[in-house]
């Protein structure tokens, strides 16, 4: 996945066709601001 990075991986937790499987996790930021977002409102 595009500016994504790893932050973990489950080892052998999946099992599919006769083998077990890693399932990895990632994340990548959702805004590219810096600047801090307005308060919500109510």
């Amino acid at each position: 996945m595009r500016g994504a990075s790893e932050v973990g991986t489950y080892r052998r937790i999946g099992w599919e066709r006769g083998a077990w499987h890693d399932v990895a996790w990632t994340q990548r930021p959702i805004a590219t601001t810096r600047t801090r977002p307005a308060n919500p409102t109510e």
